[in-house]
């Protein structure tokens, strides 16, 4: 997971604009709704000065306090422990089984479908993503608000929205570059477009766009 916009207060100790939902995704913290500032503590995260960004792994973040405002604090805790536990770990949350056919930013994308979405919605993402690999090989990278970026070719973006049970995706191309009857495919910015994906009639006219998609950017 990237946090953007975050500031170094001292060593190892930084502040991020994340609000208190943002910080309940990794998991309930026995001090929800004390004060006003959420506590993240993390191992081993990277930190990158340039760009503002801090790089966490959300399977080594400890959810310590859950506040009322949109200020964290995040506090590294240095080195991750040597040996490997089956069980998840208390105050994390909890990863799916192994996928050879996923990678790792893959894999915690489908946790976090887990995590929030009903099970058929879960369902969709896992039949979406395995036939975009199958043709495209990358990873998705989480940014802010369950967002989820592809890298190395940013082709798609794939946001989970909890409220009302969907997907938000986002495609390079303009609109009439795409045929999808069951879809409502809009400009988005720059040379973007979006489309919610919501049910399962709806699927194979999101990969048909995904794909098409990933064609005019890839080159194959």
């Amino acid at each position: 997971m990237f946090v953007e916009q975050v500031t170094p207060l001292s060593g190892g100790v930084w502040s991020a604009p994340l609000t208190p939902s943002e910080v309940q995704m990794f998991a309930r913290a026995k001090g929800a709704g004390m004060g006003q500032v959420s506590v993240l503590g993390v191992l081993e995260p990277e930190f990158d000065d340039v760009a503002g960004t801090l790089s966490i792994d959300s399977r080594q973040a400890y959810v310590l306090n859950i506040g009322k405002s949109d200020r964290t604090l995040i506090v590294d805790l240095g080195a991750a422990p040597s040996t490997t536990a089956k069980e998840p770990t208390i105050g994390m949350m909890s990863q799916p089984d192994d996928n050879s056919s996923y990678g790792r930013g893959d894999s915690m994308f489908i946790a976090s479908c887990r995590h929030h979405l009903k099970p058929h919605l879960v369902l969709m993402a896992e039949r979406l993503l395995s036939e975009v690999r199958s043709r495209y090989p990358g990873e998705l990278h989480e940014g802010l608000a369950r967002k989820w970026v592809n890298h190395p070719e940013n082709f798609v973006a794939i946001t989970i929205q909890n409220r009302d049970q969907s997907f938000a995706i986002h495609v390079k191309g303009e609109p009439n570059e795409f045929s999808a009857p069951t879809l409502e495919v809009k400009p988005d910015r720059g040379s973007y477009s979006r489309f919610k994906l919501k049910e399962e009639a709806q699927l194979e006219d999101a990969i048909s766009v995904i794909l098409a998609s990933a064609r005019a950017t890839c080159g194959y």
